[in-house]
Protein backbone atom coordinates (compact mmCIF):
# COMPACT_ATOMS: atom_id res chain seq x y z
CA UNK A 1 0.00 0.00 0.00
CA UNK A 2 2.84 2.36 0.82
CA UNK A 3 4.42 1.67 -2.58
CA UNK A 4 1.11 2.48 -4.27
CA UNK A 5 0.80 5.79 -2.43
CA UNK A 6 4.39 6.72 -3.23
CA UNK A 7 3.77 5.85 -6.88
CA UNK A 8 0.66 8.06 -6.90
CA UNK A 9 2.60 10.95 -5.42
CA UNK A 10 5.40 10.68 -7.95
CA UNK A 11 3.39 9.99 -11.12
CA UNK A 12 0.20 12.01 -10.74
CA UNK A 13 -0.66 15.65 -10.27
CA UNK A 14 -2.58 16.81 -7.20
CA UNK A 15 -5.68 17.22 -9.35
CA UNK A 16 -5.47 13.61 -10.56
CA UNK A 17 -4.97 12.37 -6.99
CA UNK A 18 -8.03 14.29 -5.81
CA UNK A 19 -10.08 12.90 -8.67
CA UNK A 20 -8.98 9.37 -7.79
CA UNK A 21 -9.82 9.93 -4.14
CA UNK A 22 -13.27 11.24 -5.11
CA UNK A 23 -13.93 8.19 -7.31
CA UNK A 24 -12.81 5.78 -4.57
CA UNK A 25 -14.98 7.56 -1.99
CA UNK A 26 -17.96 7.48 -4.36
CA UNK A 27 -17.54 3.78 -5.03
CA UNK A 28 -17.27 2.97 -1.31
CA UNK A 29 -20.32 5.11 -0.56
CA UNK A 30 -22.29 3.39 -3.33
CA UNK A 31 -21.32 -0.05 -2.02
CA UNK A 32 -22.38 0.87 1.52
CA UNK A 33 -25.66 2.26 0.22
CA UNK A 34 -26.39 -0.90 -1.78
CA UNK A 35 -25.64 -3.03 1.30
CA UNK A 36 -27.90 -0.83 3.43
CA UNK A 37 -30.77 -1.00 0.89
CA UNK A 38 -30.51 -4.78 0.50
CA UNK A 39 -30.73 -5.30 4.27
CA UNK A 40 -33.58 -2.82 4.68
CA UNK A 41 -36.26 -5.40 3.85
CA UNK A 42 -34.91 -7.80 6.45
CA UNK A 43 -34.79 -5.10 9.11
CA UNK A 44 -38.32 -3.90 8.36
CA UNK A 45 -39.75 -7.42 8.37
CA UNK A 46 -38.13 -8.08 11.76
CA UNK A 47 -39.85 -4.96 13.11
CA UNK A 48 -43.21 -6.21 11.79
CA UNK A 49 -42.66 -9.60 13.41
CA UNK A 50 -41.77 -7.93 16.71
CA UNK A 51 -44.88 -5.75 16.53
CA UNK A 52 -47.05 -8.79 15.80
CA UNK A 53 -45.53 -10.64 18.75
CA UNK A 54 -46.10 -7.66 21.03
CA UNK A 55 -49.73 -7.42 19.89
CA UNK A 56 -50.28 -11.13 20.55
CA UNK A 57 -48.71 -10.79 24.01
CA UNK A 58 -50.95 -7.84 24.82
CA UNK A 59 -54.01 -9.83 23.77
CA UNK A 60 -52.90 -12.70 26.03
CA UNK A 61 -52.40 -10.33 28.96
CA UNK A 62 -55.79 -8.73 28.35
CA UNK A 63 -57.49 -12.12 28.21
CA UNK A 64 -55.74 -13.20 31.41
CA UNK A 65 -56.76 -10.00 33.21
CA UNK A 66 -60.37 -10.43 32.09
CA UNK A 67 -60.35 -14.05 33.29
CA UNK A 68 -58.86 -13.04 36.66
CA UNK A 69 -61.31 -10.19 37.05
CA UNK A 70 -64.24 -12.46 36.21
CA UNK A 71 -63.17 -15.16 38.67
CA UNK A 72 -62.59 -12.73 41.56
CA UNK A 73 -65.93 -10.95 41.29
CA UNK A 74 -67.62 -10.93 44.75
CA UNK A 75 -70.88 -12.80 45.15
CA UNK A 76 -70.14 -15.66 42.82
Amino acid sequence: MIKFIEQLKSERTPHERRALATRVAGILTALLFVFWVTTLGVRLSEQNINLANQEANMQNVAATLIAIQGSSTPGQ
